[in-house]
């Protein structure tokens, strides 16, 4: 169920993802997601920006456009259309 997990205990299980897989870009998205459910907008901006960082790094500009499509659409404080 979505919110009965606390923000520390998703944190945790992300953080531990994050120290043997530090290169993974979905761990920064996952912790992106868990900042915006709990409204952690400073961390949910850190996240998407490793993210992006890491995705680029291994795949290319082209994972980095349908990305950031992607994220217009989960962002809960400014969802655009485009």
């Amino acid at each position: 169920d979505a919110g009965v997990r606390s923000y520390e205990e998703t944190e945790q299980e992300v953080s531990a993802l994050l120290r043997s897989h530090s290169e993974l870009p979905r761990g920064h998205f996952l912790r992106y997601l868990n900042s915006t459910q709990h409204k952690e907008f400073t961390g949910a901006l850190d996240a998407v920006h490793r993210y992006f960082d890491y995705a680029i790094q291994r795949s290319g500009p082209l994972v980095e456009y349908r990305s950031m499509q992607t994220t217009k659409c989960v962002r809960p404080w400014v969802c655009t259309q485009g």
